[in-house]
């Protein structure tokens, strides 16, 4: 049988985000992270926005698509003491407005999260959650309401799962 292992890693390396495209989603998500911050501070309405990255880009399972855009997702969580009486649409609109004038095209208001498009390159989607000390976050689904989702478990349990030379992580990119 004939042995493929070289050919896979050489695929890996051409399918794989390169680290200065890599540098540049870092620097862009904590720029967008920055105004999100200073939005809520001028606001003062008493919210302080914490994120947390997930998605493929978190999990170093990124790929550079045919098409040439890619998305990172980072997570804005609000510690809360209970369920917000506000509703999932006024945290959207807060977002939305918090990243509205970052780039030239309008974020866009998505079910599960806004949208920060870069000129065709690349996007950022922001999903929005509320987490009470030590119970699951819920996400703020504009079409369902707020709902128990937890990317940092799945991660968590992803990395648990990776070997130490990547193999897992390759096969995923494949």
């Amino acid at each position: 049988m004939a042995n493929c292992h070289q050919l896979f890693l050489e695929f890996n390396n051409l399918i794989a985000l390169d680290s200065k495209r890599k540098e540049t989603l870092r620097t862009s998500r904590d720029a967008v992270r920055e105004r999100i911050r200073r939005y809520f501070r001028d606001k003062q309405n008493g919210f302080v926005p914490k994120f947390h990255g997930q998605g493929s880009f978190m999990m170093n399972t990124i790929i550079e698509p045919l098409d040439g855009e890619f998305d990172i997702d980072d997570g804005i969580y609000f510690k809360l003491k209970a369920k917000p009486l506000q509703a999932v649409s006024t945290f959207h609109k807060w977002i939305w407005e918090a990243v509205n004038g970052h780039t030239k095209q309008n974020p866009i208001d998505k079910q599960t999260c806004v949208r920060l498009v870069y000129a065709g390159q690349y996007h950022l989607d922001l999903p929005i959650y509320y987490i009470i000390e030590g119970q699951t976050p819920y996400l703020a689904h504009k079409g369902r309401g707020w709902i128990q989702s937890d990317p940092r478990e799945f991660r968590k349990w992803f990395n648990d799962k990776a070997d130490n030379d990547g193999q897992l992580k390759r096969i995923v990119r494949y």
